[in-house]
């Protein structure tokens, strides 16, 4: 069995090396913060038997994938018998269910045993690993099957209850102290590699007469798209916005997108489940990288959250500029200006009331010199001024930069630096804990799998703060 030694963050190693040795994160997690959970678990897994005896017994026609028009049309008389049998019984035969506790416990567990987020490779792992059958509170020889493996997941991603799991865990962490607010909030996007087929029908859309001019067509997975990392790097995928604080490298919320979305598009929608999840955070700054950098990601922030949003400027289709001043030669894309000696000059301030950035010599200028640089024009630009050049520039010839908060300057610089945290976070979900890759299909169950790994982070954190 591979083994790894899963370091959160300087304050949270424990000498108990937690990552090595899951026994810890399973005796001191306390599992009772979930009863709510088991409660809207068994009800939901009470309708799941019923329609699935009702199913069984041909008393239920369902065809999956038909358009809603066509649905309604179609297939009327199964949705009336759907609302009859909402008192029925599924009978009293069949095996009787494994405890709520058990089944969660495996798959929160599953990842510190190097398994990947699917039923057949937890089932392979209970059965040829009986410490973690026995951690997880199964007898010997009494495990789950697969089937049983997918159909607790799937009932728990179709009911939001992974959601449901993930805001206690959070929750719990924040109120323990393990989470502490920084009020920095960081986002980030990544990819897992999806294994659906991209944009394919189901098959009652294949077999439909209609699907050359039908605009309702439903496909078997309605995320999984072409990633594209690079020109060479292209791939089907799923994407993930992953959200942490500064300064804990814990994750505490994720959303699902389709591969396709720009990452800019999620912001809002990200900002928002922060909102709702958590609306006793207070958060004042939100840190992204620089596909988040445009006027309606700003308008965003400062409307779900009244926050800023600092991100790296990007000057997309604009050009440096030459200028007609001494000791400057142009002004590059981003909006510094460059002098004569090859040097991108330093932001020393802003002058609101002429609305112009002011900017400093990078070799002279004191508290703002870099030892190494040097300067041999000197005489030729400013030989006179003891701290070097400096120069204005006005702020509507430089949109790119922003106003509130420039991205030359240094109180910028070290917040964005913050970003790292969360890159951190993402290597370790997909190299240590093995979410690397999304079996499943639809939105629904992506988003249970990123509640999944978010929750697996959560205890593993509350496990080594507490010992």
């Amino acid at each position: 069995m591979r083994t790894y030694q899963m370091a959160l963050d300087d304050s949270m190693l424990s000498p108990s090396d937690i990552a090595l040795n899951p026994a810890p994160v399973a005796q001191v997690f306390p599992w009772e913060i979930f009863e709510p959970v088991r409660k809207d678990y068994e009800e939901a897994r009470f309708r799941h038997g019923r329609v699935q005896t009702r199913q069984a017994n041909g008393e239920i026609k369902r065809k999956r994938g038909r358009p809603p028009k066509c649905a309604s049309r179609l297939f009327f008389v199964a949705e009336e018998k759907m609302a009859q049998c909402e008192d029925d019984s599924p009978g009293a035969g069949g095996f009787p269910p494994y405890d709520f506790y058990l089944m969660l416990a495996t798959f929160i567990l599953a990842p510190l045993y190097d398994c990947e987020p699917n039923a057949e490779s937890i089932w392979r792992e209970l059965n040829r690993n009986p410490s973690f059958a026995h951690l997880c509170g199964f007898d010997a020889g009494d495990v789950p099957s697969p089937r049983t493996l997918r159909r607790f997941n799937r009932i728990m991603a179709d009911e939001g209850l992974w959601e449901e799991v993930r805001k206690i865990a959070v929750s719990h962490n924040m109120e323990e102290g393990v989470i502490e607010n920084s009020g920095k909030l960081i986002v980030d996007v990544t990819h897992h590699d999806a294994f659906a087929s991209v944009r394919k029908p189901v098959k009652a859309c294949r077999e439909c007469s209609r699907i050359k001019n039908c605009k309702q067509v439903v496909h078997t997975c309605d995320v999984t798209d072409i990633v594209a990392k690079s020109p060479n790097y292209k791939l089907p995928g799923v994407k993930s916005v992953l959200l942490s604080l500064a300064g804990t490298e814990i994750p505490i919320a994720g959303m699902a997108m389709n591969a396709r979305i720009h990452d800019s598009k999620s912001l809002s929608d990200a900002l928002e489940l922060i909102k709702h999840d958590y609306p006793d955070l207070a958060v004042d700054t939100v840190i992204a990288d620089g596909a988040y950098d445009s006027a309606d990601c700003r308008k965003n922030a400062m409307e779900n959250l009244d926050a800023d949003l600092v991100t790296p400027l990007c000057p997309r289709n604009r050009k440096k500029r030459k200028v007609r001043a001494r000791g400057i030669d142009h002004i590059d894309p981003c909006g510094r200006p460059v002098c004569m000696a090859g040097h991108s000059m330093e932001l020393l301030g802003k002058d609101a009331r002429r609305e112009q950035y002011i900017w400093a010599c990078p070799v002279f200028r004191p508290g703002r010199s870099d030892e190494t640089l040097s300067c041999g024009k000197w005489e030729d630009c400013c030989p006179r001024a003891a701290n070097g050049r400096v120069y204005r520039t006005n702020a509507a010839d430089s949109p790119q930069i922003n106003w509130n908060l420039p991205q030359h300057s240094r109180t910028h610089k070290k917040l964005y630096a913050m970003r790292t945290q969360v890159e951190r976070i993402i290597s370790r979900v997909k190299r240590i804990l093995s979410f690397e890759r999304f079996y499943g299909r639809g939105k629904k169950v992506l988003q249970g799998f990123i509640d999944r790994y978010v929750t697996v982070f959560n205890v593993i954190a509350f496990a080594a703060w507490a010992t």
